[in-house]
């Protein structure tokens, strides 16, 4: 593939004044048009946007997201697509983005790209960060589907191959999750979903949305039926599968229901689903622990610290976080170990003693001596 190939950016508005500039900066040098469909602003949105070298068309906003984003794949003439929300921003490290996209395998459909959420209202902490697509080929019968969080796919329903492309070439930053924004979002989601979900009680994606919407509201009883659900139906398969095995598991212990099968079962199979991620073995260390386990902790802990030292997977890691906490783990976990096994040596030794009248004294003495010598240690 030569590096000559067009590509067309995407973005759908409404009312973004304040982010499109940015938006639109990000990209401009690295693509070849960018078509930005406006969906009803009423502030200077379609102004700044054609000020800075998109074509603007108009679709009436119907609360279906995907509609709107395929609206947009039709204006498009490039090879590939470029979308991005208005309140993302492209940072290309290394190389052009069509260098990157013509040392990509001809029988790639798509780009898995790294997404931060950055809060700017809070000095943009991050707050997350997931693999998701947001570049591909324009293919025909290749669109979106989904009223809200919608999936990309093909209409013959067979799977997109997907590349991965290396934080350290490229990722995105979007800021549309901070603070003083996130709750209205939420509301105005859940509505969205609850028409989608009346379509098809069953849909495992948008139960798992709608909970996802509770969580960030804190609203963990609201969210605890549609995570059951999820888990009784079927689990997500996507390049972000750890996010219901969190969401879950915080649901739960919010709920005081860290101490119950529940959530044991969902700690193993998030263990198991996601075996590479660090996250989810100290986790389990820290359960094992508590019930007193302290071998098979260990293990467990060892295990989330050897994942960490090289993890690059796409299930997003937040272990770094708590990484001082998970060393402290291992600490507590060691200090129990070394405790069992002096005690076991006490007591192994203390039985091989023949308890004759001449020795009972003595054994008396000696097991004080060790019960004063082990406290000295600990």
């Amino acid at each position: 593939m030569e590096v000559n190939m067009k590509i067309s950016a995407c973005i759908i508005t409404k009312n973004e004044e304040k982010n499109i500039k940015h938006c639109i900066e990000s990209i401009k040098a690295q693509v070849d048009e960018i078509i930005v469909v406006d969906t009803g602003s009423i502030d200077n949105t379609v102004i700044v946007a054609m000020q800075n070298g998109a074509k603007v068309f108009h679709r009436k906003w119907q609360n279906d997201f995907s509609i709107i984003r395929n609206f947009a794949l039709e204006q498009a003439i490039g090879e590939w697509i470029l979308f991005l929300d208005a309140d993302e921003i492209l940072l290309v490290k290394s190389m052009s983005l069509k260098e990157l996209l013509a040392n990509m395998a001809v029988d790639k459909d798509a780009i898995l790209m790294k997404l931060m959420n950055i809060d700017v209202d809070k000095d943009n902490k991050e707050i997350d960060y997931f693999y998701t697509i947001r570049i591909f080929r324009n293919y025909r019968g290749l669109f979106y589907r989904g009223k809200i969080h919608e999936q990309l796919q093909f209409s013959d329903q067979r799977e997109l191959k997907l590349a991965r492309l290396s934080p350290d070439n490229g990722e995105i930053y979007h800021t549309g999750y901070s603070t003083n924004c996130i709750k209205e979002k939420c509301q105005r989601n859940l509505k969205m979903l609850a028409k989608e979900l009346l379509l098809n009680r069953e849909n495992i994606l948008v139960c798992s949305q709608i909970a996802e919407c509770y969580v960030t509201l804190d609203e963990y009883a609201k969210a605890l039926p549609y995570l059951r659900k999820v888990w009784q139906i079927g689990r997500i398969t996507s390049t972000y599968r750890s996010r219901f095995y969190h969401m879950y598991l915080v649901t739960l212990r919010k709920l005081d229901f860290y101490q119950t099968k529940e959530y044991d079962a969902v700690l193993a199979e998030a263990v198991k689903v996601c075996s590479q991620l660090p996250d989810f073995h100290a986790e389990m260390a820290l359960k094992l622990f508590n019930k007193a386990d302290y071998q098979a902790a260990n293990e467990e802990i060892i295990q989330a610290l050897t994942l960490h030292q090289d993890y690059q997977g796409t299930e997003p890691s937040f272990f770094t976080q708590n990484l001082i906490v998970a060393q402290e783990l291992k600490t507590k976990i060691e200090n129990k170990l070394r405790q069992l096994a002096v005690a076991d040596f006490a007591k192994s030794e203390i039985s091989s003693l023949m308890l004759t009248n001449d020795v009972k004294q003595s054994f008396v003495d000696s097991k004080n001596f060790i019960a004063i010598h082990i406290q000295e240690l600990f």
